[in-house]
């Protein structure tokens, strides 16, 4: 009779978890859906944005605060975007001056750096070295 005792309730505890288990994978399932349902909605998104042209000139042209653009130089997108990017900005369209009277009005500089991708730029030094100056910079 002893033996019944001690044998039910490691047989409710098995039990319990064989639907702990199973509640478990059900739960993981749901979660892996709602997963795979966000990302095709995302995908889905971004794909129609893709596909319509787009061009932020204006807003570009119409910061008013410091801004530094940064970007390696095997990023995504060629340097060159970058530069063009600046210049909407004022910047890079003259000599600099050795006193900074040519740089661009509002602050605004360009970073390129070297040997990063698109994929690694934010564990550059360089990166970090040009942010803070940027940061640290004279204001007018």
């Amino acid at each position: 009779m002893d033996s019944e005792i001690v044998i039910l309730p490691a047989m409710f505890f098995m039990f319990g978890f064989v639907v702990y288990v199973i509640a478990d994978v059900f739960r993981r399932r749901a979660q892996a859906k709602m997963v795979t349902e966000f990302h095709t909605r995302l995908l889905d998104k971004i794909g129609s944005a893709i596909v319509q042209p787009f061009d932020f000139s204006d807003v570009v042209r119409g910061l008013q605060v410091p801004t530094l653009i940064a970007c390696a130089d095997a990023d995504m997108a060629p340097p060159r975007h970058y530069v063009e990017v600046f210049a909407l900005l004022d910047g890079g369209l003259r000599d600099g001056g050795w006193m900074g009277e040519g740089r661009p009005k509002g602050g605004h500089a360009l970073a390129v750096i070297p040997n990063a991708t698109h994929y690694d730029v934010f564990m550059s030094p360089v990166l970090a070295a040009a942010a803070l100056q940027f940061i640290d910079a004279p204001r007018d």
